[in-house]
């Protein structure tokens, strides 16, 4: 009778996440968090919205589905423990110093973003599809723990985590 090795270095254990939830929202107003925070949405027109998530990521692999229910939008990560901040030009405001984003993605699919922490890489997929996007986190401009992050466009969008 032969014996099959399968040694732990070779599996490879994947949180899926299911608790995610929002937490933290631009001080502007120009983001609604809704169903028990588990929504963000854009609160006003014009306006760039921002939400990150509740969870802190520092090892291992986690994944985290989400559909984006309209508009347009980038998801990804940032160090929760730098704060936000604004690169304000009126309308051109956005919140991308001290995060790490992918993609531009499609509304009314469901997205997993997963969050390779071992390798230090972020990656955007459709559940039964190709790989979508996928980039090396610099750990000097986005330091451990992550955390999920969310901003939404002067144009809107709305986002749900599945």
């Amino acid at each position: 009778m032969a014996f099959q090795d399968v040694s732990s270095t070779n599996l490879l254990t994947v949180n899926e996440v299911t608790n995610e939830k929002f937490e933290e929202v631009d001080a502007e107003g120009g983001t609604l968090l809704l169903d028990n925070r588990r929504i963000c949405e854009s609160a006003k027109h014009r306006i760039p919205g921002f939400a990150q998530g509740s969870g802190s990521y520092s090892s291992g692999i986690h994944r985290i589905r989400f559909r984006i229910l309209r508009g347009f939008l980038f998801v990804g990560i940032r160090s929760r423990n730098l704060p936000v901040q604004v690169d304000d030009h009126g309308e051109n405001r956005s919140y991308n110093k001290n995060s790490c984003t992918c993609g531009s993605l499609n509304a009314n699919d469901i997205y997993v973003l997963t969050l390779n922490c071992d390798e230090r890489r972020l990656s955007i997929t459709l559940p039964n599809g190709p790989q979508h996007d996928e980039i090396e986190v610099d750990l000097v401009h986005t330091p451990f723990p992550w955390r999920f992050c969310v901003m939404l466009t002067r144009i809107g969008g709305c986002l749900s985590l599945e």
